[in-house]
């Protein structure tokens, strides 16, 4: 081991030797580490980069589209706000329908 490991091993015996839950704690945490279940990286990918990027893609496309009609940088961006927003939250309904529709559930995320 090394000894920043040792360092934080010994530490946690000393706070875990005053728990009066210190027997029972090791196994709560093993059983936790050996628990399989389902991925969760799409739904991830879904709920946190997915409205990143659409949000971004749909911001350039709006500065694109709004160049030659709004001069002031400023204002275009603000003008691509809502419609990028609108991208955004679309891009994610339509993803989440279909990421539900493949593992078999119904709108709420449940077995159908």
């Amino acid at each position: 081991m090394k000894r920043k490991d040792l360092m934080h091993s010994h530490q946690q015996n000393e706070l875990c030797s005053s728990c009066g839950q210190r027997s029972s704690c090791g196994s709560v945490y093993q059983k936790l580490g050996a628990a399989r279940g389902p991925s969760v990286l799409g739904k991830s990918l879904i709920a946190f980069v997915l409205p990143i990027v659409l949000f971004l893609l749909a911001l350039a496309a709006s500065d694109r589209l709004f160049r030659g009609r709004i001069e002031n940088t400023d204002l275009r961006m603000l003008a691509g706000i809502l419609p990028s927003l609108a991208v955004s939250i679309a891009g994610v309904g339509a993803a989440r329908r279909i990421f539900l529709s493949r593992a078999g559930c119904d709108r709420q995320g449940e077995p159908s």
